[in-house]
């Protein structure tokens, strides 16, 4: 009978603990955890550049980064170092750089994190910029 108590006292308690350390989970990532992630990737590549262009042809945006690796289960893409040029017509690229990536499934939403870079040279109506924080959507 004690065997049985000290048993379903164990069988508890670690239940309890199993759910503050769920909890806790939820609390240190916030609204950017996703479960997914524990998902094994299906591709990966080293120094990859890709390069979107308009209808015309002229390039909107290069994107390099030393490392790509693509998750199948929610066709997401997580970038390491990503450096991306958003070319505009007539004045010089802007050029956005970061320690990390996520890129949604079909490329609709960028999020940059670590020490985000974006500048802007001068051109003939507007002055040089560069502003830094470590996130961008």
């Amino acid at each position: 009978m004690k065997l049985r108590i000290v048993l379903l006292a164990g069988l508890i308690g670690a239940g309890a603990i199993l759910t503050l350390w769920l909890l806790n989970l939820k609390e240190y990532y916030g609204n950017d955890y996703r479960p997914d992630t524990s998902a094994l990737p299906d591709n990966s590549m080293r120094d990859i550049e890709l390069i979107t262009t308009n209808e015309t042809g002229k390039p909107t945006y290069l994107l390099r980064a030393d490392y790509m690796t693509h998750f199948p289960v929610d066709d997401s893409t997580e970038l390491e170092s990503p450096n991306l040029l958003y070319y505009r017509d007539d004045k010089p690229p802007v050029t956005i750089r970061s320690e990390t990536g996520w890129i949604t499934s079909r490329g609709e939403e960028i999020y940059l994190k670590g020490k985000v870079n974006i500048s802007h040279p001068a051109d003939s109506k507007n002055s040089a910029f560069t502003m830094k924080t470590t996130e961008l959507h």
